[in-house]
């Protein structure tokens, strides 16, 4: 995918690149509801201090959300890994903070992204909740 000049994707665009190619969020043909079939609804709140709170629901993410960084390559969390946690331990809610994985950089000259500043030094306080089926609850 060809991208704007100074462009720098975040992981959920490098994730739907991926979903495009047959990729999902628990593997290639795997969906939610096959992954996860106790589980009946989840959100996601997400926080960066003094920033506001970003809302996401059921089949609105991947695995991965994104740090709202613009100058942030690649940058956001892993929440998958939160989720199978969550669904293995049957645990309703999980608070956390969680670090971007991104890395920023200066802006670039013509395609070529700019040389990496540093890792991204975003920080995001996370609540999960998990609704899981009645019939899970014995």
């Amino acid at each position: 995918m060809e991208r704007p000049r100074d462009y720098l994707p975040k992981a959920s665009e490098l994730w739907r690149e991926a979903v495009a190619e047959g990729h999902t969020l628990t593997g290639p043909g795997v969906s939610f509801e096959k992954a996860f079939p106790t589980v009946t609804d989840v959100t996601v709140y997400v926080q960066r201090h003094g920033g506001r709170e970003r809302v996401f629901k059921r089949g609105s993410f991947g695995p991965h959300i994104d740090c709202d960084d613009p100058a942030c390559d690649g940058g956001g969390f892993r929440i998958q890994s939160i989720l199978e946690r969550m669904v293995r331990d049957h645990e309703t809610t999980h608070e956390s903070v969680e670090v971007c994985q991104g890395q920023e950089r200066l802006p670039g000259r013509g395609r070529k992204p700019g040389r990496v500043r540093g890792p991204c030094i975003r920080t995001y306080r996370v609540r999960v909740e998990l609704q899981f089926a009645e019939t899970e609850r014995t």
